[in-house]
């Protein structure tokens, strides 16, 4: 199934964020998102930027026929808050970017075994896009990691072209 790029960014929760100064205000209204209840919301908490390449990533990787990104995406969508997780899922339905048994997988939020057959590609692809920031995330906010950096040079390479 071809999914649009925008179509995909649109789900994001941080969609909007992106489109921000990212000052202290709106750093503060993206906190609010954050589940402090799971043990991997630091990265939505603390490196946005990172977490914003994660869930494209893994979308199109399932989008691609990678079942078992599902598991990745159910990590993802933890660090978020319930109802933004809910409105996440409604947003991947109303986009048409998955198919309804995807959507009760992510619905039922358990783990589910597939075939691991794409784990080193996808792994080398996401590290990848989180250097090379392929989503044109635009970085206004101070950078602290390397790959920020390298994301925001690339984001004004493409601005360039």
């Amino acid at each position: 199934m071809k999914v649009s790029a925008k179509a995909i960014m649109r789900t994001s929760p941080l969609y909007s964020y992106w489109q921000t100064n990212q000052n202290e205000l709106d750093e503060e209204e993206r906190l609010l998102m954050v589940n402090e209840e799971d043990v991997s919301s630091s990265l939505f908490k603390n490196e946005p930027y990172k977490w914003e390449n994660l869930y494209q990533s893994i979308i199109r990787e399932i989008c691609n026929g990678d079942k078992s990104a599902i598991n990745g995406l159910l990590i993802v969508l933890n660090t978020v808050k319930e109802d933004y997780r809910e409105r996440i899922i409604l947003s991947l339905r109303d986009e048409k970017i998955f198919d309804e048994e995807t959507l009760d997988l992510l619905n039922s939020k358990k783990k589910v075994e597939f075939k691991k057959k794409y784990k080193t590609l996808r792994f080398l692809r996401i590290l990848f896009a989180i250097f090379t920031n392929p989503y044109c995330i635009k970085l206004n906010r101070k950078k602290h990691h390397l790959y920020e950096k390298t994301g925001a040079f690339f984001f004004s390479i493409r601005k360039l072209f």
